[in-house]
């Protein structure tokens, strides 16, 4: 056989016709970085962006509101009462939309935190809950007694 009559890939499955199924992706979240190594993190959800294909180009989106060219967040208005002017502003193409929320997406505050700051409050505050728990634990194992917990100084005992 020829090279000229050898068939590769799936061109042989393909019939004569281009009637090949079709997708158009709608929309993508963009996750802060550590959101996986996050998964205990109750609120982490609040802190995603959407980039969404809206009709008129792809907008930025982070609750009511959309981003602008300038990195600000503003109020999104219903599309009917959508200006040009507005369009001029939120709307992006595809890739740019994309390597814009990629590139702010850190910097999104919610509660006056942004995400790594959330991460490192919820982690100290679940160890201080865990260093309670154990405390609470070795007080009820030993009764009035207690034993020295990491990081606070071990009690002194009294020689009878």
């Amino acid at each position: 056989m020829s090279a000229s009559h050898v068939i590769r890939g799936d061109a042989a499955l393909a019939p004569e016709t281009d009637t090949y199924p079709s997708y158009q992706v709608a929309s993508y979240t963009v996750y802060p970085t550590g959101f996986h190594h996050a998964a205990d993190a109750p609120k982490r959800d609040q802190w995603c962006v959407t980039v969404a294909d809206a009709g008129d180009g792809w907008a930025i989106r982070w609750r009511s509101r959309c981003m602008n060219y300038r990195g600000q967040w503003e109020y999104e208005p219903p599309p009917g009462a959508r200006t040009g002017e507005f369009l001029k502003r939120c709307r992006f193409s595809e890739q740019a939309a994309l390597l814009r929320a990629r590139r702010e997406i850190d910097d999104v505050i919610v509660d006056g935190l942004t995400f790594t700051e959330y991460v490192e409050r919820f982690v100290a505050e679940h160890r201080r809950r865990a260093r309670a728990v154990l405390r609470k634990q070795r007080r009820r194992l030993h009764g009035s007694r207690q034993s020295p917990v990491p990081g606070e100084p071990a009690p002194a005992l009294e020689v009878i």
